[in-house]
């Protein structure tokens, strides 16, 4: 059975199929957007499936239907999660496989998360929520079966975090009284988005294991940053400009001299590689006879480089200050010549890549 629908403005396609050969029942959903281009793209790609012979122990069914139907269920729950909650990077297929007396899931690590976390995760896509729809989001429910499912957490535990923010003062019923607390059926109220900046820009230490929770924070969704610099202190001033301009369109940006707070007392070669590796949307290399002879940013340029491998849309964006050649930087890849075009140009460019990857993302 093939279903298809919207769902925050994305195209969410549905369909099944056994697998004879591997014993296998496999669900699909796959959300579609349009790309910069205005081309049809895959966003996201979530499956599951389940052994046969597992299949009544895990989704509590023995009619095939049923199963089907469950099997059905907790794949579309996870898609919609992954929306509402901006749980994705654009482009990524997940797979969770249900089996004997276990779940693997290769896109998610199960940890034990500290109830400040949900209440983060929580309040943020409500936010999102009720940013995007500001005339009617206290009639929308948040998917947080799918939140659920996705961290391998029981669904008793968020609706236990929502009862209490909810006695805070934090969010509300939604007007639409069939819907309960375990449908999502609640918004944010002022206080709730006060208590929210409140946990923004801090690392939240989890007194119910020994992760580290990071809490991300930015206008696009997953990314702590919305874009990280990368260049040669020679050319500092010109780079300079630009990261002032793109934050003061509201992005965050990632720029030594804003983070010198943050820094201080850091390890800086492991914290420059999670950001270039990890923590931002994109990098932009400012490429110069300056920077292929820095030793901060050859390990910047690594670090980026290791992400692009991994990614389906471009990450490094270059532009250029002269023809030096940068060590795994292909002559073919598109670049921004700033001996020919100004530094607006290049913001009305960079600005113009967020936004769009924004749109894509449906402010989620």
């Amino acid at each position: 059975m093939n279903e298809q629908f919207e769902y925050r403005g994305y195209r969410i396609m549905c369909f099944q199929k056994s697998e004879d050969h591997d014993n296998m029942l496999c669900s699909w959903a796959k959300a579609y957007v349009r790309d910069e281009f205005n081309v049809v793209v895959v966003a996201i790609c979530e499956k599951t499936q389940v052994a046969k012979m597992f299949a009544s122990s895990h989704l509590g069914a023995t009619d095939e239907n049923e199963i089907w139907k469950k099997l059905r269920f907790r794949t579309i729950a996870k898609i919609k999660a992954r929306i509402d909650f901006a749980l994705f990077d654009f482009g990524k297929e997940y797979v969770e496989v249900l089996q004997r007396g276990q779940i693997q899931d290769n896109s998610e690590q199960s940890i034990s998360i500290p109830n400040v976390r949900i209440e983060y995760d929580i309040l943020s896509a409500l936010k999102r929520i009720r940013e995007k729809y500001p005339d009617k989001y206290k009639l929308e429910c948040l998917e947080i079966a799918g939140y659920a499912y996705i961290n391998q957490m029981d669904l008793t535990k968020i609706v236990f975090a929502v009862d209490l923010m909810l006695e805070r003062g934090l969010v509300d019923h939604n007007t639409v009284e069939q819907f309960g607390l375990a449908d999502g059926g609640f918004y944010i109220k002022a206080n709730g988005l006060d208590y929210l900046e409140k946990l923004k820009n801090k690392s939240i230490n989890s007194t119910e294991s020994k992760n580290t929770v990071d809490i991300p924070r930015n206008s696009i969704g997953i990314y702590e940053y919305d874009v990280a610099l990368s260049f040669a202190g020679e050319d500092r001033e010109y780079v300079e400009d630009i990261a002032d301009q793109i934050k003061t369109a509201g992005f965050k940006v990632f720029y030594d001299k804003y983070e010198e707070v943050e820094l201080w007392g850091q390890d800086l070669y492991q914290k420059f590689h999670e950001v270039f590796s990890k923590r931002a949307r994109f990098c932009v290399i400012f490429v110069s006879k300056h920077y292929v002879h820095k030793g901060w940013t050859k390990h910047e340029l690594g670090s980026a480089q290791e992400r692009a491998l991994k990614e389906k849309i471009a990450y490094i964006l270059p532009v250029r200050f002269d023809d030096t050649e940068v060590p795994g930087l292909l002559n073919t890849v598109g670049y921004f010549d700033a001996r020919l075009k100004n530094r607006n140009d290049l913001v009305k460019l960079i600005l113009a890549k967020l936004n769009t990857i924004s749109k894509l993302s449906s402010e989620t």
